[in-house]
């Protein structure tokens, strides 16, 4: 029979808009004879923490929040230690490109690869100063060659929050409305694509064979 099963609070009517559920998660909780794992919103090690503890899952289940943030897996288990986590190190995010690169294109087709690691530096790169230019530069370099060079140029430059460096940018965001909004200083910000977003993306491009 089922040993456990993991609950994303969020209807599929809402994609990636509005809020997880977590109240909901915590009744099923409440009644479940099996091991519920939580899933939604786990964005930072700190909710992810913190939604363990509030709600009362057996344990919690990060999702998106990984493609924003790779190293938010051991960062919440240092807190949950007792332990502070260290923000990743520009060195750290380029060792796990290069080794993301070197797997995609050992299970796939070149160009196949090529299309799967432009979609996960738009999501590694997000929130950092320069995103924006470096997300349009992304789905325009043609060859693994330059698209690394380009990848190591930027990365080189990534600081940490601690910094003061790192945008506070809403990832993965599905209401596109908000596309049309500018900042307080009325400048147009252009959100974080959503998954899909992103896949239509790059369908368009490899339909085009630009890809």
């Amino acid at each position: 029979g089922v040993q456990w099963a993991a609950i994303h609070g969020r209807t599929s009517e809402q994609l990636y808009s509005g809020k997880a559920d977590w109240e909901s998660i915590a009744r099923i909780k409440e009644k479940s004879p099996i091991p519920i794992l939580g899933n939604g919103d786990l964005t930072t090690p700190e909710l992810a923490l913190d939604r363990l503890r509030k709600y009362g899952v057996d344990a919690i289940m990060i999702g998106r929040g990984a493609l924003h943030n790779p190293f938010i897996f051991k960062q919440t288990l240092s807190l949950w230690r007792g332990e502070e986590y260290q923000e990743a190190s520009c060195e750290e995010y380029l060792e796990l490109i290069r080794e993301h690169q070197q797997n995609l294109f050992a299970h796939y087709p070149s160009q196949r690869a090529l299309l799967h690691l432009r979609k996960f530096l738009v999501w590694y790169s997000s929130g950092f100063p320069g995103c924006h230019k470096f997300r349009r530069l992304v789905f325009s370099i043609l060859d693994i060659q330059s698209l690394w060079q380009e990848t190591q140029s930027f990365f080189s430059q990534v600081r940490t929050k601690e910094s003061g460096e790192r945008l506070d940018e809403p990832f993965l965001q599905a209401d596109m409305d908000k596309k049309s909004k500018g900042n307080s200083m009325g400048k147009k910000i252009a959100p974080i694509e959503s998954p899909v977003e992103i896949e239509e993306h790059t369908s368009e491009l490899q339909s085009r064979q630009v890809i």
